[in-house]
C-alpha cells in the first residue's frame, strides 16, 4: 500500500500539470525490498528460489522527452526544441546570502520588465518576475521599441544599447532537481552549445494525459487490493485466535 500511494503521488502531480508549460514528467523505479531464499526439506536442502517481501521505492526520475510545441503570436515565446538544456533564471538571494539564486527551467513565455530587461511571465513562489540570463548568467536588457529576434541558438536582439547587437539567451545542462513552481536547482551544469529553440512557440507538457489515467486507475486498483489482502489476513487472523480460545 505505502509503495502504490508513492505511486499514486507520482502519477496524481504529472496529470495535474498536463497543461503546464515546459513540464517534464516524473517516474518512480520499484524493487523488492527483500527477497527471501527458498530451499527445499524445510530450508535445508537445495535452493529453489526466492519469495519477494513487496515493493519499495529505490529512486525517482525525470523523463527529459520534448514535448509538444505549439505556435504563439509573441516574439518572446521561446521554445527548447532539444532533450537536453534549460533557461537560466535569477531569484533573489536566499536568507542569510547575498548572492541572488540562479536556478532552471524548461518555461520559455517570456515578457518585458524594468527597462526592456528579459524576464519570465510572474511565477509563484515571489508571484514576480525572474530575470532570464545569458550564456554567462548575465540578465538580458532589449529594446522594446524594436522587433524581437531570436535565432536557433538563442542570438537575441537588439540590444538597448547595442545597436543591434546580440545577446543569447543560455541554455545549460547537468544534474537537475525539481523545487516547484517549474523551476530546477542545478549542480555540475556547464553550457549546452549544441541547444537550439525556437521562437513564438512554447513547449507543452510531455506528459501523455490517457497513458497517465490508464496508470492512475491501474495504481489504485493496486492499492485497493492490497488493502483488500491486509484485511482478509487480518480476518484470518481473528478467526484463528478465535480457534485457539476455543481449544
Amino acid at each position: 500500500m505505502m509503495a502504490s500511494q508513492q505511486w499514486l503521488d507520482v502519477v496524481s502531480n504529472n496529470l495535474a500539470n498536463v497543461n503546464t508549460v515546459g513540464f517534464k514528467r516524473d517516474g518512480i523505479v520499484f524493487h523488492d525490498w527483500m527477497e527471501r531464499s527458498l530451499n527445499s526439506n524445510g530450508g535445508a536442502g537445495e535452493r529453489v528460489g526466492t519469495l519477494g517481501a513487496g515493493p519499495t521505492a529505490t529512486k525517482m526520475y525525470t523523463a527529459w522527452t520534448v514535448g509538444t510545441l505549439s505556435t504563439t503570436d509573441n516574439p518572446l515565446d521561446v521554445a527548447i526544441i532539444t532533450d537536453e538544456g534549460l533557461f537560466a533564471v535569477q531569484l533573489p538571494a536566499r536568507p542569510g546570502e547575498s548572492e541572488p539564486q540562479v536556478v532552471y527551467t524548461r518555461d520559455g513565455a517570456f515578457q518585458y520588465g524594468e527597462g526592456g530587461m528579459l524576464v519570465t511571465r510572474s511565477q509563484p513562489p515571489l508571484n514576480s518576475q525572474y530575470p532570464v540570463l545569458d550564456q554567462n548568467l548575465q540578465p538580458i536588457y532589449l529594446d522594446p521599441t524594436r522587433p524581437a529576434t531570436i535565432d536557433e541558438k538563442g542570438n537575441v536582439g537588439p540590444l538597448i544599447d547595442g545597436n543591434g547587437a546580440n545577446a543569447q539567451i543560455g541554455l545549460f545542462r547537468g544534474d537537475f532537481t525539481k523545487l516547484g513552481s517549474n523551476l530546477y536547482e542545478g549542480r555540475e551544469v556547464e553550457p549546452f552549445e549544441a541547444g537550439r529553440v525556437q521562437q513564438r512557440a512554447l513547449e507543452g507538457s510531455n506528459v501523455n494525459t490517457v497513458e497517465t489515467m490508464i496508470q492512475m486507475i491501474t495504481v489504485s486498483r493496486a492499492f485497493e487490493l492490497a488493502q483488500k489482502a491486509i484485511t482478509t489476513q487480518d480476518e484470518n487472523n481473528g478467526r484463528l485466535l478465535e480457534v485457539l480460545r476455543g481449544t
